[in-house]
């Protein structure tokens, strides 16, 4: 899946003097923008047992659905900037574990998904020997 591409306004130099998009050129450029946001996560990844994260997982949308827990293990191999949401779909718990030299950080110490139908997103902040992922883990979580 590629990353979508955003259309910039152009403003143009001072206000009414014609040398920006017309109001119409400007409002196409917002739809067309909209709608690649919204359909930024047009893959899904069914998960129902124990996932370690895969690079070809980048721009798609985990959904975890079983009745027992779930661990979604984080390598510690990817680079900074790497990132997915998870949305825990079925009742059983979500938890996140690392490998290797992986770390996982998050603003309360926490290393699950809260409830079912909720998500979280997890992230690599940064990798500075390529193989000790600092994860980072946000949304609705748990201890």
């Amino acid at each position: 899946m590629t990353t979508p591409t955003f259309a910039t306004i152009n403003i143009g130099t001072s206000a009414n003097d014609g040398t920006g998009d017309t109001l119409r050129a400007a409002g196409e450029k917002i739809n067309d923008n909209f709608d690649a946001c919204v359909h930024r996560y047009t893959q899904i990844v069914d998960v129902t047992a124990n996932y370690t994260i895969q690079a070809s997982d980048a721009g798609k949308l985990l959904r975890v659905n079983s009745a027992g827990t779930v661990t979604i293990t984080l390598p510690d191999s990817f680079d900074a900037g790497f990132g997915v949401p998870v949305l825990r779909r079925g009742a059983g718990a979500v938890q996140f574990a690392t490998t290797g030299g992986a770390s996982m950080n998050n603003e309360f110490s926490h290393t699950q998904i809260a409830r079912q139908h909720g998500w979280a997103q997890v992230f690599v902040e940064a990798n500075a020997t390529g193989t000790a992922a600092a994860w980072n883990m946000s949304g609705s979580t748990a201890p």
